[in-house]
């Protein structure tokens, strides 16, 4: 959880301007071939074992390069900068982390499908603007893991990393968007 603080103290800044969000995937499709599988390699290392701590350094300055290229590109404002790195952070880790899951007995999308069924505050309100997690929240989600047998004691925590990507990914959308 330790890159979810991270990126989520590099989105508490700055002053808002309006942000389109069809401009978002600039980042994502900017990254070179070998950009992305630094940042699927650092993700898929810290992902496949927690203990190894947060992803390299390296993946986030690859990350923060293609956001700042956009962002002069597109005009967007430091806090709209800001949550499209979260955004960017988060839809780069989905396809690894959901790649993961699958080894260990995780649907992935099921879990995103759970996430989304909530009711669009709580779902907004999973990590706060300062990145933290909403206990409650997830405490709810981790019992209706358990309850639909989406999640069980041997994949919980890499069962909680997924939907922490996705609650993540839809704070870094909205936020773009609002700013």
């Amino acid at each position: 959880m330790r890159w979810i603080l991270l990126a989520a103290a590099l989105a508490a800044a700055a002053p808002a301007q309006a942000a389109d969000i069809a401009t978002i995937g600039c980042i994502t499709q900017s990254l070179t071939p070998a950009g992305r599988t630094t940042i699927d390699q650092a993700f898929e290392k810290s992902i496949s074992d927690p203990s190894n701590g947060s992803p390299d350094p390296a993946a986030y300055q690859l990350i923060d390069e293609a956001v700042t290229s956009c962002a002069a590109k597109h005009g967007w404002s430091q806090k709209a900068k800001s949550s499209a790195f979260l955004h960017a952070m988060a839809t780069l880790m989905w396809p690894v982390a959901a790649r993961v899951g699958r080894t260990k007995g995780l649907d992935a999308a099921a879990l995103e499908s759970l996430f989304m069924a909530m009711p669009e505050t709580d779902r907004l309100k999973a990590i706060s603007a300062e990145g933290q997690p909403d206990t409650a929240i997830f405490t709810r989600l981790a019992e209706s893991a358990s309850k639909n047998r989406l999640a069980d004691d041997s994949n919980a925590v890499l069962a909680g990393m997924i939907l922490g990507i996705v609650a993540l990914r839809e704070r870094g959308a909205a936020d773009f968007k609002a700013n």
